[in-house]
């Protein structure tokens, strides 16, 4: 054996015997050192024992070497705020050396203990992370991140340098103590991934107190008690729970209801360690609150916690029926260091409280509490720039506080919450806490034994050193918090409605851009203005003051290549659209990549852009009706569609057009999303498709099945990879193109929407990764909307059918094809049929992700349906006959006539007679719609079709425009548009994006239709407002109606006239 691979052996031989050594609550070190007792054969002249305690750096990396290898191909990842978080498979090396990391830690802070924790908190199961505790609770000293990226990025051949070289640079001695706590939350990975850690603390000969499953903020405790010889308090899990449990009920006394307050509490405990622990406050507690635990034994933080009710803005899957009526609930995260309350009112509406309402009714009671006590203290409250401007001005103006803003993350807070005598610091996400300086805390013991100050100062003052006691100063703690609110609200005699009515949030918007390099942006004054690129604050600055009370910044991310756009504003139409508009300035300054920006409100409200809430129009006959009688068309039409969202237009005018072979038409199309255009795309193919790849009666068929199906049949989802292969060639190759697809011209693409388009059509072939579960994602919507009435979910869909959208003039929808889409997302069935594979069509903000695709899962309309746009009215006066409210034919049935007869007018060039036999009758009848797939049936991979790579047929007269996504925000600006366009069809979720120059693009005598939300399941006050706001705008414009509007019926379209200025 050489010399080196004795050294290699022994090292390994040292760690494993101090491994088997290890209690399980404490270490005691007793490692005969091979390598040490080798080399004092050929070096007798140092001490022996001075050998034994010494640490051989190679020992860190032959055990990596051995057991906690680096990949190659594992990318670099950064220390931030949370420390590591990765999925858990990527983290073994990164936790032996963070292991490391931690006992060189306390050798640097003269042998104080560190805490290693373990959690990935508020992030999905599969998730883990890693961060370190410093000696007194803080988070880990920032300079100390930098060392930690760097000791996790380097290869295992450099890891025995790096930590030499920290060594140098920190005068760390080896030959000093280093003690490291570890504590980790209930994710099964997590012993694991502990086992790690110890192993790379053992490698430096620290000690190792293993504290098992416990919170994230009860680990601060224990590392902040021992640091400071348990002046704090025990470092113990008992110690911990008695020191707030004595301190609540003193605080609490001997009543537990007083004024609205009511004992109760329902307590989501996000299926993690807070609910283990909560299970053991509340043996302890006796009574003196109520506590009634859910989600305390699933997949962490799937559907409940903090975090999902934040983001989600509904109450978590799991909550008690009886806490639905205005029950007072919270829900702490996985790791249990954020906590919101919430409850539901009397009409089933949602509503949160969230970390500023916290912040707000914390400090307003100390507030209180100093004054009555009489001592002289400086209290102030820390924000960030993401809290709701609404608790900034009532803390300031109303409650008297002075306000700090200070950057993102929990350790920026703390620190600034320092500069006061009590600091009162909370996100809006939930986490936070107070601090209080010795001197509050002298000044406050000193009062309350002071004999000449009142009885009640002196009360006060115990109250106050008891609510001091109550909370954990070390970091955001969710159960500490919790108490703390509960104190409050039962001193205040509030219920959840009370302490809501204090003040009314600002509607707000968080949004998120994909940027090819975050660091292109810089911030400064507390992440609230951009420096660079330089001129874009002074962009944002010039649109936030269009809005009433708006206000937008923009933020980079600190782990990934995103920036985070916030906006508020007097209304929520208002904020989304400033955060609309932000975030595509953003985009287009900073270098976005994927897809533009969208209007994502608008989809979750139910108004999306996969299909239009009117019918199609023929604009060449819609022209014609505008010009006098002895006027013939013009040669060419120019038809710009801002944001239609399918091509039903298109097609009404394709469908047509062999009755105008002189007349060329170009038809622009203005949509907000790159995923639409290529959707556009698609469904025109299969208009176009080669007769001797398709018969008509195939055509329609597999074009309803991928307007309108969730779930889609096998054939059509074949048909859908086969052509999206074509489509990538059409748009990358311009003479390919010109030759397969001759109506398409997308000259005015950009190169990086081309990259974009190639994206979505790759993500639509069938491939294993490319996974689009829409079964599901339709479901977890639809139990987000109805929320409590999921349960009774057929007949709210009763209800929005029959009292709205029949009432509204849809009458050719019958209640079986309805509820059968709201519950499925299928709207076209036919008995031939039956759907089993994800239309992907539906996946909007698709971004690659390694070989797979990240997307927003399920968006767009999910309560009016794709009935509208061909299935409304047709030729033939018999399919909307009725009988006693009852439909012979479905609005099926009249789509598949409508576009049947689209389909063969494209195909033939000549008119088409009507065939009953064409198509189907099921009006009246329950259809067996077959299996209905359940969400994780859904089949994700399917055989490949035949290729449909012949040409599409051509169209002479008629050339299809698809303008880049930027164009529907700047068109206006642009000289190409200018005074271009004969005709103008503005969708009703469009409408809000019209500028003041938009006019600019019109030509003299311009058509422009304007749809209306008619055919939908507004209600009629929301249906009258959209139409006032359409003929205010038209006066404005000084247009001239061409709607009949003294005719008593209802429109879907309002069509108006440029007057002439010539």
């Amino acid at each position: 054996m050489t010399l080196k691979e004795f050294e290699h052996f022994s090292v390994l031989v040292a760690v494993k015997y101090e491994l088997l050594c290890a209690p399980s609550k404490s270490v005691v070190f007793f490692t005969v050192n091979l390598l040490a007792v080798f080399a004092s054969v050929r070096r007798s002249k140092h001490s022996f024992i001075r050998r034994i305690m010494s640490v051989n750096l190679r020992s860190v990396f032959a055990f990596a070497k051995e057991y906690h290898q680096k990949k190659e191909s594992q990318k670099d990842i950064q220390y931030g705020t949370a420390g590591f978080r990765s999925h858990a498979d990527n983290l073994d090396y990164v936790m032996y050396r963070m292991g490391v990391l931690a006992a060189l830690r306390s050798r640097a802070k003269a042998s104080q203990a560190i805490g290693v924790m373990i959690t990935a908190s508020h992030n999905p199961e599969h998730d883990n992370g890693v961060k370190l505790i410093d000696p007194l609770g803080e988070m880990l000293e920032q300079r100390w991140e930098k060392l930690a990226t760097d000791l996790v990025n380097v290869p295992d051949n450099e890891l025995e340098a790096q930590v030499a070289k920290i060594c140098e640079d920190e005068q760390i001695d080896n030959n000093e103590p280093a003690k490291v706590f570890v504590g980790m939350d209930t994710r099964y990975h997590s012993p694991q991934l502990s086992g790690a850690v110890v192993n790379g603390i053992l490698a430096l000969k620290g000690t190792v107190i293993n504290f098992g499953i416990v919170t994230t903020p009860m680990l601060h405790y224990f590392v902040t008690c021992t640091n400071t010889q348990n002046a704090y308090g025990l470092p113990t899990e008992e110690g911990y729970m008695n020191k707030l449990i004595t301190a609540f009920k003193a605080l609490r006394g001997e009543s537990c209801v007083q004024g609205n307050y009511r004992n109760q509490l329902f307590y989501d405990g996000a299926n993690g360690v807070g609910s283990l622990k909560m299970l053991g406050f509340i043996k302890k507690l006796n009574g003196a609150l109520d506590v009634k635990v859910f989600n305390s034994n699933g997949k962490i933080n799937f559907k409940c916690g903090a975090d999902f009710v934040k983001t989600n803005h509904r109450v978590p899957e799991g909550l008690p029926e009886e806490a639905l009526a205005s029950g007072r609930c919270c829900s702490v995260d996985g790791d249990a260091d954020r906590v919101v309350y919430y409850f539901t009112d009397d009409e089933g509406v949602f509503h949160l409280l969230d970390g500023d309402r916290i912040a707000t009714l914390l400090a307003g009671y100390l507030k209180d509490l100093i004054g009555q006590c009489g001592v002289q203290l400086e209290m102030g409250l820390v924000q960030t720039a993401y809290a709701n401007g609404a608790s900034t001005d009532y803390i300031v103006n109303q409650m008297k506080i002075p306000v700090s803003c200070t950057r993102t993350g929990v350790k920026h807070l703390h620190h600034k919450a320092l500069e006061y005598d009590i600091g009162v610091y909370f996100e809006a996400n939930g986490h936070g806490t107070i601090i209080y300086s010795d001197k509050a805390k002298q000044a406050i013991q000193v009062a309350s034994r002071d004999e000449t100050r009142t009885d009640e100062q002196r009360k006060t003052a115990a109250r106050l050193l008891q609510f001091v006691n109550l909370t954990n100063e070390t970091v955001g703690d969710a159960i500490s918090d919790m108490l703390l609110v509960e104190t409050v609200l039962h001193a205040k005699g509030w219920n959840l409605v009370d302490w809501l009515a204090s003040y009314t949030d600002l509607p707000n918007v968080l949004e998120k851009v994909n940027l090819a390099d975050r660091n292109v942006i810089t911030v400064t004054d507390a992440d609230r203005v951009v420096v660079s690129p330089e001129g874009l604050q002074d962009s944002i600055d010039e649109i936030v003051l269009k809005f009433p009370k708006g206000r937008s910044f923009v933020r980079p991310s600190g782990t990934e290549d995103i920036v985070r756009v916030y906006a508020e504003a007097d209304t929520r139409a208002n904020a989304t659209q400033l955060a609309f508009e932000v975030a595509n300035l953003v985009f287009d300054r900073a270098g976005g990549i994927g897809s533009r920006p969208v209007k994502m409100e608008l989809f979750r409200s139910g108004i999306a852009m996969f299909w239009g809430f009117c019918e199609g129009l023929n604009f060449v006959q819609e022209y014609k009706k505008i010009l006098p009688d002895d006027e013939p068309l013009p040669e060419r039409l120019d038809i710009l569609l801002f944001g239609s969202g399918d091509p039903r237009h298109i097609l009404a005018i394709a469908a047509q057009l062999f009755l105008h072979p002189e007349l060329k038409v170009n038809v622009y199309l203005a949509e907000g999303c790159i995923e639409l255009l290529a959707r556009h795309m698609v469904l025109l193919a299969i208009a176009f498709e080669d007769p001797q790849l398709l018969s008509v009666k195939g055509k329609t068929h597999l074009f309803l099945d991928i307007y309108g199906n969730n779930l889609i049949r096998p054939f059509s989802s074949a048909y859908l990879s086969s052509k999206a292969k074509e489509l990538t060639n059409v748009i990358t190759d311009q003479e390919y193109g010109l030759q397969q697809a001759p109506i398409f011209n997308y000259e005015a693409l950009r190169y990086k929407e081309r990259d974009q388009l190639e994206n979505v059509f790759r993500f639509w072939t069938n491939a294993p990764e490319h996974v689009f579960n829409i079964a599901r994602y339709w479901e977890d919507r639809l139990r987000a909307q109805l929320g409590v009435r999921y349960d009774h979910r057929h007949g709210a869909f009763d209800w929005d059918l029959q009292m709205r959208l029949r009432e509204n003039g849809a009458k050719q929808v019958c209640p079986q094809e309805y509820k059968h889409w709201r519950e499925t997302g299928i709207a076209f069935t036919f008995p031939e049929y039956e759907q089993s594979d994800p239309n992907k069509t539906f996946a909007v903000g698709l971004v690659r992700n390694g070989k797979g695709f990240l997307h927003r899962g399920s968006v767009g309309d999910n309560m009016t349906g794709p009935y509208i746009a061909f299935g409304q009215k047709c030729a033939e006066e018999k399919l909307s006959h009725s009988k006693h409210g009852v439909n012979d034919f479905r609005s099926t049935d009249v789509s598949e006539r409508n576009v049947l007869q689209i389909m063969y007018e494209i195909q033939e060039r000549h008119p088409y007679c009507f065939n009953p036999k064409d198509i189907h009758q099921f009006g009246s009848h329950q259809l067996d719609t077959g299996k209905n797939l359940n969400k994780h049936d859904a089949r994700t991979e399917l055989l490949e079709a035949v290729h449909y790579n012949k040409p599409l047929l051509g169209c002479d007269n008629l050339t299809v425009h698809f303008l880049s996504v930027e164009d529907v925000l700047r068109m206006h600006e642009l000289d190409r548009f200018a005074a271009k366009f004969d005709m103008v069809f503005v969708a009703s979720n469009y409408f809000d994006l019209l500028k003041d120059g938009f006019n600019s693009v019109w030509k003299d005598n311009c058509l422009l239709c304007f749809e209306t939300r008619q055919l939908t399941v507004f209600s009629k006050k929301e249906i009258k407002e959209h139409n006032d706001k359409i003929k205010a705008y038209a006066q404005k414009q000084s247009l001239a109606a061409v709607t009949n509007f003294s005719i008593n019926k209802t429109h879907s379209v309002l069509c108006y006239k440029q007057i002439s200025n010539k």
